[in-house]
């Protein structure tokens, strides 16, 4: 389905076959003049692209392209479960309508973060890589977020270098 042919550290662009993406990067959220309404492009980013884990990207990232929608609800289901730990993290007590507005469903994660770049990992088990979702969040508008999944599977989240750097 994917041709993952690019070298190391090259980045790709894949087509719009990405269309749950479309509800995340039609927000509000996006304050860089750089990033655009979706149209369904993302830029798609292998971190060390070694032949021996070339299945691992590409399960990955097929698994992501066939399962989008389970994906993306798990991975805003488990960003409301951190949401609390990241308002103490930045020393907020309340909600704010600009930068920590009130999140109550996956549709309001939705409307708040703009994911832009997949970054796919080897690690993660045998079969299947994990993948890094960098994200502009309003949050931290210069740096952005950052949040790693195991197919369907919420790992870990952070700034935006933890969706390039992965579980490391």
């Amino acid at each position: 389905m994917f041709d993952l042919n690019f070298e190391e550290d090259e980045e790709g662009y894949l087509e719009a076959c990405f269309e749950e993406i479309k509800k995340f990067r039609d927000t509000e959220a996006v304050h860089d003049d750089s990033y655009e309404r979706s149209d369904g492009w993302l830029n798609i980013h292998i971190s060390c692209y070694e032949t021996e884990y070339a299945a691992q990207y590409k399960n990955a990232l097929e698994y992501f392209f066939t399962h989008q929608k389970e994906v993306l609800d798990a991975l805003c289901k488990g960003f409301l479960e951190e949401y609390p730990k990241l308002m103490e993290l930045y020393g907020e007590t309340a909600f704010d309508d600009t930068f920590f507005p009130e999140l109550n469903d996956i549709n309001d994660v939705k409307k708040h973060l703009a994911i832009h770049t997949l970054h796919i990992h080897e690690k993660g088990d045998d079969i299947y890589g994990t993948i890094g979702f960098e994200c502009e969040c309003p949050w931290d508008p210069e740096h952005g977020a950052g949040i790693v999944m195991h197919k369907d599977t919420f790992v870990i989240f952070g700034g935006a270098d933890r969706a390039f750097s992965g579980l490391e």
